[in-house]
């Protein structure tokens, strides 16, 4: 495929600290659908940015701050050099980064793509990215990728994806711990070449996901109410519309051993109220703070805030106390606030990664995430990863108030936690709706602050942390609790709010810690469990099977040993297995035609118990593999692509398949003979036009191959130029209302890729687009391309390797009439045009009312600042205000 299919935007989504956050963009339309990054192998839409770029020098992240300061000056000397103004080029608070605007020159004669080039031609610096927007706000992609590859691929099959796509230096294969999560450092200094391989590997189907690793935009959104036991009326008030704290601590007021991890801006690790439940910190941004936040940085402070409502200490005369104050906190700072305080800050994906399997590393129990952060498979597979081996994810909802809860308090392997007030009521604020868990107090939340003293806060970033300071709690009772344990009993104890039952306004109801507590099961031995699969006796069981067993209450370790000989005294593998009841072999495979047996042991710090029956018995693979059928392309197709795919349906017992081509139907002189673990095969070198090929593949397995049904499939590839194709949509001279007109045409037969160009001039001297390698008939034209109250003509080209052939007609034209900015809106902070510091007005404004319809942030002058405001602002990004 041509490049611009393959725009891929991947990493982190901005986070929104959900204390108080303002509504999530996540409507925002329309987009560029031309840049585009894959999540589980979904595309997920992103804009680009025309006016800045992100730039990185290497030796800017020295630990030598003086020479740091040099290369940093160095670079931004290099860039004035060639036309980009000092005052337009700023620092960015991961170190080695920096913003550049694009003069105004070069945004009206070339393209983003265009500059990123010539820079990294120039090597002005060692990395140039694009930057991107979404819904939450800008980001850019690093240099490195994470390809997270399929459980049953061993590292040879893996690293020779890596090879075969030149992806890069592979970095680690088991990054953060995560099994074959790969980091890949491109050998490309170019961010649009970096999205398009990421993209590319994401569609492999050896490959679970693949994503570049971003450096996104955070955005802190607590609600202080400016204006200590007696005020924590979460914890106890008169109405005993709380959690029943005080009631919970008369069982425990949790152990020393369970460890919350506070994912945030860093704690204070030195606040007198928290620093003799502090067991850990780490700093995953670079920043070296061990944890903490960043001393000079006086915007950070929200995840001491957030750590104080679990774990600030009981009993030491001073302060307040957090609900679970018996247990200790991790604190994992993965993200750094902006300077000067705008509201922002900056994180990664590795970065919240890294937090997020750090809960390992030192035997936490819990983990709390108060902020909406964008969708990524990286992060959700390190979700998944993390409370399969027994740890709780708490998240907050988030804070626009709206009817759908935010990621990752969506995500599958999270408990969502929304709020209520003092009254008794779901907080105005606090995002409900499908995947809510339960509640807790989120509204007038006294605790602990950054520099030793306390603030009052609200939002959703301070229930998440009340509901897992109670898991914690029902940790400490049961050491020997899983994850679905701690879960079903905050769920089953909760106190029913709104309709009867579970209902997607509050969850399960509000949080019990009295209860919970009192539901905990006393700990024991490993309770019994059943052996599953492969089933006693089972024959043709492939050679590296899965193995799977019931689950055994209280086991914190199942070991399993294969062997072939009934009684163990020789095993060919013994593999703990954590709390994890499945395993899938990898690695060197069992041999062909042989009975093993395998059993499962479950153990705790109490005892081992036997699985049930001890053990089972299989015989692997005795035949060879069985009959499977040719898909793709079809018999006797015709104009087939010169790099066709090719297909096959999956052969039963089959380990490898080979596939041939050949242009003799005796396979006498084989074009290609390949051998895959897949049932697809692409080629890279083309074929030659106009000629037929024949092709088949073969199932291999110890034991023999077989061909496929039928034998052989026969093709002819495209032998002539793209055949006519008409315009669709808009209209030849019609008016169109958005500044991202998506354009349309009829597909054209044999077209492999197409071409389309956008210019103000009918000679399409200098088109405003340009844009190759196109595979859908449809084309979204770029925020920031067109100017307002310009006519535009637009042509098709369909491509392939024989030729062109342009459309019919072949230019249609549009006029763009987008009509101007309200009065009120959002343009304030640089009247003229809608930047991000308008996105930051609207934000910082949200919920204000305004009785004439002319407010800060009041974007559609109705009056009122909220989510219409947002979209709004988003829907005009970089355009011309009258």
């Amino acid at each position: 495929m041509g490049r611009s299919i393959n725009r891929a935007f991947a990493g982190i989504a901005t986070l929104i600290i959900a204390a108080g956050a303002a509504a999530p963009f996540a409507h925002a339309q329309p987009q560029h659908e031309g840049y585009f990054y894959m999540g589980n192998k979904e595309r997920i839409p992103m804009a680009l940015e025309e006016g800045r770029i992100a730039v990185f020098k290497e030796a800017a992240i020295n630990d030598d701050q003086r020479a740091a300061d040099t290369a940093n000056e160095e670079l931004i000397e290099a860039l004035d050099a060639v036309g980009f103004p000092r005052d337009g080029i700023k620092k960015h608070a991961f170190r080695g980064w920096s913003y550049a605007n694009v003069p105004a020159g070069q945004r009206a004669n070339q393209t983003v793509e265009d500059t990123v080039a010539n820079l990294v031609a120039q090597n002005i610096a060692d990395f140039v990215s694009p930057v991107f927007l979404d819904e939450y706000g800008p980001r850019f992609v690093t240099r490195d990728i994470l390809v997270g590859f399929h459980a049953d691929l061993n590292h040879d099959q893996a690293d020779q994806v890596v090879t075969d796509m030149n992806l890069g230096q592979i970095i680690s294969r088991e990054y953060s711990g995560m099994h074959n999560l790969y980091l890949v450092r491109s050998a490309s200094r170019n961010g649009f070449e970096v999205l398009d391989k990421a993209n590319a590997a994401a569609l492999r189907d050896e490959v679970a996901y693949a994503e570049p690793d971003m450096i996104f935009t955070v955005i802190p959104t607590l609600i202080p109410n400016d204006p200590m036991f007696s005020q924590l009326w979460g914890i106890r008030q008169a109405s005993d519309f709380d959690m029943d704290g005080d009631e919970a601590w008369d069982t425990t007021i949790g152990s020393s051993n369970v460890i919350t991890v506070v994912m945030d801006d860093g704690v204070d690790l030195s606040h007198s109220d928290l620093d003799g439940n502090i067991a850990a910190g780490i700093d995953t941004t670079g920043s070296g703070t061990g944890g903490n936040h960043i001393g000079s940085n006086p915007c950070e402070g929200h995840g001491t805030n957030v750590a104080g409502t679990i774990a600030a200490e009981i009993n030491n005369s001073q302060g307040v106390v957090g609900i679970a104050p018996g247990t200790r906190i991790g604190a994992a700072k993965f993200a750094v606030l902006n300077q000067p305080c705008d509201g922002t800050a900056a994180g990664c994906t590795t970065c919240a990664v890294n937090a997020v399997n750090w809960t390992l590393t030192i035997g936490a129990k819990i983990l709390n995430v108060s902020y909406s952060i964008g969708f990524t498979s990286s992060l959700d597979s390190a979700f998944q990863n993390t409370r399969n081996q027994g740890v709780v994810h708490f998240a907050s909802t988030g804070n626009s108030g709206a009817g759908t809860i935010a990621y990752p308090a969506s995500s599958a392997y999270v408990l969502g936690i929304g709020s209520v007030d003092q009254s008794g009521s779901k907080s105005s604020f606090s995002q409900f709706g499908t995947g809510i868990s339960h509640m807790a107090p989120g509204s007038g939340i006294r605790t602990t602050n950054r520099g030793g003293g306390y603030a009052t806060v609200s939002g959703t970033s301070f229930s998440s942390p009340y509901a897992a300071g109670v898991g914690a709690l029902v940790a400490s009772q049961n050491p020997f609790l899983t994850a679905v344990d701690i879960q079903n009993i905050l769920q089953s104890t909760c106190q029913d709010m709104g309709n009867p039952g579970y209902d997607t306004t509050f969850g399960y109801g509000l949080t019990n810690a009295r209860a919970a507590v009192l539901s905990v099961p006393a700990p024991s031995a490993p309770g019994a469990f059943n052996l599953q699969t492969p089933s006693n006796g089972a024959t043709n069981v492939i050679r590296l099977p899965t193995f799977e067993w019931s689950g055994s209450q209280f086991a914190t370790n199942y070991e399993l040993t294969i062997d072939d000989n009934s009684d163990f005294s020789s095993p060919v593998l013994v593999h703990n297995n954590g709390t994890l009841t499945n395993f899938i072999m990898s690695g060197s495979p069992l041999t062909a035609n042989t009975t093993y047996y395998w059993k499962i042991v479950a153990s705790n710090t109490l005892g081992m118990t036997n699985s049930t029956p001890v053990s089972y018995s299989f015989t692997t693979i005795s035949v060879p593999p069985e009959a499977f059928s040719l898909t793709t392309p079809a018999n006797m197709a015709t104009g087939i692509s010169l790099t066709p795919t090719f297909q096959w349906g999956a052969s039963n017992l089959s380990e490898s398949y080979t596939i041939q081509v050949d242009n003799d139907s005796d396979f006498s002189s084989l074009i290609v003979n390949a051998n895959t673990t897949l049932q697809t095969f692409s080629l890279i070198s083309p074929l030659l036009p106009g000629t037929q090929y024949f092709w088949r593949v073969y199932a291999n397995n110890p034991l023999g191959s077989t061909l496929s049904t039928p034998a052989s499939r026969s093709f002819t590839t495209v032998a002539t130029a793209p055949q006519g194709f008409a315009l669709q949509t808009p209209f030849d001279g019609s008016n169109v209302t958005t500044f991202t007109p998506t354009l349309n045409w009829a597909d054209s037969f044999a077209a492999e890729t197409y071409r389309i160009q956008v210019d103000d001039l009918q000679t399409f001297v200098s088109p405003e687009v340009n844009v190759t390698g196109l595979t859908d008939s449809q084309f979204t034209v770029p925020m920031g391309a067109l100017t307002n109250n310009t006519r535009y003509y637009w042509r098709v080209f369909a491509v392939n390797s024989i030729g062109e052939t342009a459309s019919t007609p072949t230019v249609y034209n549009f006029a763009l009439v987008v009509p101007t900015c309200c009065p009120g809106n959002a343009d304030k902070v640089a009247p003229g045009a809608v930047t991000f510091s308008d996105v930051t007005t609207v934000l910082a404004n949200f919920g204000n009312s305004y009785p004439n319809g002319n407010g800060a942030g009041d974007s559609d002058c109705n009056g009122t600042v909220n989510f219409s405001d947002v979209t709004s602002t988003l829907a005009n990004f970089n355009n011309t205000c009258n």
